[in-house]
């Protein structure tokens, strides 16, 4: 028996994990069709040609890599921290 070295299809956390997405919206790509997907047995496997044509119509998108994170003097009370239970 000869051994397929390209993998053909995914498990729905396998294909997860490789994308980097959450399975709702995987679940939300196959019910719109955008994934092929078969079952086998209880498992979900999704087709790994469609995961690289639907990988392949994402658009890009600039990312800055220096992202700006409020500080306490951003917030709208000047800095000064409001009173929580737990301070009572």
């Amino acid at each position: 028996m000869t051994e397929h070295s390209e993998v053909q299809a995914r498990t729905v956390k396998d294909f997860c994990r490789a994308y980097g997405i959450g399975r709702t919206m995987t679940y939300e790509l196959i019910g719109q069709g955008r994934l092929r997907a078969v079952k086998a047995g209880a498992r979900t496997l999704i087709d790994e040609e469609s995961a690289r044509v639907w990988f392949a119509t994402l658009t890009t998108e600039k990312v800055s890599a220096k992202t700006h994170e409020p500080t306490h003097a951003d917030s709208p009370n000047g800095g000064e921290r409001k009173p929580t239970g737990a301070d009572r």
